[in-house]
Parts: structure tokens; sequence; C-alpha cells
């Protein structure tokens, strides 16, 4: 009876938080209320098979909106802006700390029923330390964080077309 009443308070906790949670806006990751002039999108960059432009198809798509449709908005992803700066060096002045950039511009012209997106730059940074007995692995930590601010600057697209309501 006791493990009865335990699992029925165990229960009752948690559809009072999932009722919070749902109470204040909370969404999942990767749920998008993009307005309806996104329902079908024409994707126009100058690096369409980029990492931010195939992470962004993913995410336009998981959103169910139309790809590819030419009366549909034109989203204009402009060319990703790489660069790498040293900000923290040895006792020898070799590089230990770099510093990476990315950073994209994001259009779109206005749509018959009115949306429209002045051009906006969107930026991510990261930071790593380098290790030069490590020289192998160094390079592969820079190509992931490539990786994953690819994936932060598609997400940061995803949230600036939702918000421009």
């Amino acid at each position: 009876m006791k493990t009865i009443r335990r699992h029925i308070a165990l229960y009752g906790v948690a559809i009072v938080a999932i009722c919070a949670l749902s109470a204040c806006g909370f969404q999942l990751r990767g749920n998008y209320d993009l307005p309806p002039a996104l329902s079908a999108v024409q994707l126009e960059s100058s690096q369409p098979y980029g990492d931010v432009m195939r992470h962004l198809r993913r995410y336009l798509a998981g959103a169910g909106v139309r790809l590819g449709d030419s009366d549909g908005a034109r989203v204009q992803v402009g060319a990703v802006r790489n660069s790498r700066r040293v900000v923290s060096v040895d006792s020898l002045g070799r590089p230990r700390e770099y510093s990476l950039a990315s950073e994209v511009v994001l259009s779109v012209p206005e749509t018959p029923s009115g949306y429209a997106l002045a051009a906006t730059t969107l930026r991510v940074e990261r930071d790593y330390f380098f290790d030069p007995e490590g020289v192998l692995s160094a390079g592969e930590q820079e190509r992931q964080l490539r990786e994953d601010m690819a994936k932060d600057l598609a997400l940061r697209i995803m949230y600036r077309l939702q918000s421009s309501r």
C-alpha cells in the first residue's frame, strides 16, 4: 500500500512539473514556431553546400518548411566568414590560446504577405587552448569547434527567423 501511495505522489509531482513548464512557455530546443510566410522557402547562398546551409536545411525541414519552393520566401544567407586570432602566448612567444569566430549575414526580402527581414549579421565565437605537444589533436579540436559553430549559426538563423514576426 505504501508503494502505491509513493507512486501516486511521484506521478502527481511529475504532472505538476509538466504543467508548470508548459505554463511558463518552455519549449524543447528544436521546436520552432516560424511565421506562416515561411511555410515554404527558397534558400539562396553563395555557399549552398557549406556546413551552415546543411544544418539550416535540416532544421527547416524538421520545422515542416517546404524547401526549394520557387513561390516561397527567399531566405538569403551570405558567405560564412571564419577567422582565427591568437589570444595568448607562452613565455617563448608561441600561441597558447586561440579565438575562433564565424559570422554570416541573413536577410529575407519582402514577401507578398509583407514579411521581411533586414540584413542581419549573426556571429559566434569560441576559444580553445593549443597544446604544442598534441598538434594533431589540436587540429581535430579546431575542426570540431568549427562544426559546432556551424550548427550554432544555423540555430541562430532559425531563432532570428522565428523572432521576426
